[in-house]
């Protein structure tokens, strides 16, 4: 979770699914209360990612992982195709009765390409 005692974000979402990168920028710089979800390869995400992100590749055992996300918050999701990994990934939440989702349209090519700030790092 970022930002945990932060407001949650009100995305204006296009098409009911997609949040823009200067709208989830804005959010992340008003330290608003989200979970960001990087559903490309764990190998990729420690190479580069946005801040706060936690790697969740589209491929991973999503029982595991699902149980530990909070339904009452925001979550948003990534992936660098711009969007099919992480619309996958949304579509499975929303599934599973997670009401708050969305994906970055852009995904992280377009966020980098807007000079948007990215780190890099390990997984724990």
């Amino acid at each position: 979770m970022i930002n945990k005692g932060g407001a949650d974000p009100d995305f204006d979402l296009k098409d009911g699914l997609y949040v823009s990168a200067a709208d989830l920028l804005q959010a992340l710089q008003e330290k608003k209360r989200m979970v960001l979800l990087d559903t490309r390869v764990t190998s990729v995400w420690q190479r580069v990612h946005i801040e706060g992100a936690v790697p969740m590749p589209y491929y991973s055992d999503f029982d595991a992982i699902v149980g530990d996300l909070p339904k009452d918050a925001q979550i948003v999701a990534y992936c660098s195709c711009p969007r099919a990994a992480a619309d996958d990934v949304i579509r499975r939440l929303r599934n599973r009765g997670f009401t708050r989702t969305a994906t970055m349209y852009e995904g992280i090519f377009g966020w980098m390409n807007m000079g948007f700030p990215v780190i890099n790092g390990q997984s724990e």
